[in-house]
């Protein structure tokens, strides 16, 4: 029987050659944009997400410190997922932090996650990242990408100098339930926004290029007329090269190339989520440090300069004191000047017009509010960067000197700031919006901003949990 030679002889070696080099260079491309990409501080996990048919109107739920004071938001929620697979079982609303029943409410938790790991609720995607297009009542569109952020690069104490930077500072007291849930979970699920100083729109423009055309992977309205939204999957092939490009370009053409990201929603979430690694990551080995999945945390990465992205003030309301004080110690005080005007119209008026100019005046204005009526108040601005800091800091020291033990509160919205201070005690402070371009200057010069200093949107807009991803070993 004649022998049959082997393949080797009857075709050229040269294209296999040509292939194989090919496809050397393409696994050496692969790994220098991850490795790029680590030395950013991001990571392209296996996301999961609801398997097809689960609706996303039931599924998805607001973040959990959202509604705070409602608790009528979160029984109606119950109501809409009733029955049905939902992220409402796999956190804990703020709500309930202090119910006392953190622990009971883990375990449920941590159930909840493993069964719909084990009933096929949640389905994986390979690793890569997903383009989210979200709209809402009052932004037809808000661009981000979910991918994962290494908790090595991220400090959340006020010193902070981390590539990943705190906005805000850190209530420490409010971490141990958020890390006692995320102790026990086997997955996580974000409602963190972070923002990159992208005025160009470079980096999540050119991604969402890239994925056109592409079907979404998920897609629907939310709950309670909160918006729709839309996500379109990029596995880490077509994604690590472009995404690497585009942060270190914005890394070298940054004025703060220090800091590449900077907390938007969220603070305390990311601050648990590092202090849950930092229990998990001592008894380890460092080669296990390193491909522990909870050393990452799913995010939303959002550029600060999006059309979607709006600051609001936050406003301060004193309650329990006697307004006639305050103003006696306001007088005590050099270079501060009070006067009355006719009306709240016209000191949200005044106000905004010297808004316009703040940065070239020597003082700060702000609107006061007590008993119904309302005035303008200037004052030196003595160093301090932002009127919110300054505000802040004047309560304090009149609560202090005073002997005046009211209590701070913080408002959203001019309407809610006019109805707590028509009382005869309390007064409010009517604060402006922190402009988005002063947020990585201060941030890098004067590190986390006062508690409170702004808000990303009104509370329809926050993130809904969606995706999530395993933060224990399979």
């Amino acid at each position: 029987m004649k022998k049959i030679k082997s393949p080797v002889y009857i075709f050229s070696t040269k294209p296999l050659v040509l292939f194989s080099k090919n496809m050397e260079n393409t696994f050496m491309v692969q790994s220098e944009s991850r490795a790029a990409l680590a030395s950013c501080g991001v990571l392209l996990p296996e996301i999961l997400i609801p398997a097809e048919g689960i609706d996303i109107r039931s599924w998805a739920v607001i973040a959990c410190d959202q509604y705070t004071s409602q608790p009528e938001f979160w029984d109606r929620a119950a109501r809409i997922v009733e029955g049905k697979p939902s992220t409402l079982r796999c956190i804990l609303p703020e709500l309930y932090l202090k119910s006392g029943k953190t622990g009971e409410a883990a375990a449920t938790i941590k159930k909840a996650m493993t069964d719909y790991l084990a009933d096929g609720v949640l389905r994986p995607l390979p690793p890569g990242l997903i383009l989210v297009d979200r709209s809402t009542p009052y932004h037809a569109s808000r661009r981000g990408m979910v991918l994962a952020l290494d908790m090595e690069c991220y400090d959340y104490t006020p010193e902070s100098r981390s590539l990943i930077r705190p906005t805000e500072g850190t209530i420490v007291e409010r971490l141990p339930p958020r890390i006692r849930i995320r102790r026990d979970a086997v997955i996580e699920l974000p409602h963190i926004m972070v923002l990159i100083d992208d005025e160009q729109n470079a980096v999540l423009g050119g991604l969402f290029e890239l994925a056109r055309g592409e079907r979404p992977v998920y897609e629907g309205d939310l709950m309670m007329n909160c918006g729709h939204i839309s996500g379109r999957f990029l596995p880490s092939h077509k994604a690590q090269g472009l995404l690497a490009e585009g942060l270190a370009a914005l890394q070298k053409n940054s004025s703060h190339p220090e800091i590449l990201f900077a907390m938007g929603d969220g603070n305390h979430s990311l601050a648990a989520a590092k202090a849950a690694w930092q229990e998990i990551r001592a008894p380890l080995s460092p080669v296990e440090r390193e491909s522990h999945p909870a050393r990452y945390a799913l995010v939303e990465v959002v550029s600060l300069y999006d059309p979607g992205i709006e600051f609001h003030p936050i406003h301060r309301v004193l309650e329990g004191v006697h307004p006639a004080a305050f103003f006696a110690f306001l007088e005590k005080k050099p270079g501060f000047s009070l006067k009355k005007t006719a009306s709240f119209a016209e000191t949200e008026s005044l106000c905004a017009s010297a808004w316009k100019n703040e940065d070239r005046e020597t003082v700060f204005t702000i609107g006061v509010l007590a008993a119904g009526e309302s005035a303008l108040l200037r004052f030196p601005k003595d160093g301090a960067i932002l009127p919110t800091a300054a505000a802040q800091k004047l309560l304090e020291e009149f609560s202090s000197a005073e002997g005046e033990e009211g209590k701070i509160d913080y408002i959203h919205g001019t309407d809610s700031l006019f109805s707590l201070c028509s009382g005869k005690t309390s007064l409010g402070l009517f604060l402006p919006a922190l402009p988005k371009s002063k947020l990585f200057p201060i941030v890098r010069r004067d590190g986390v901003l006062p508690r409170k200093a702004f808000s990303i949107g009104e509370a329809p807009e926050k993130r809904f949990y969606l995706e999530a991803r395993r933060i224990r070993p399979a």
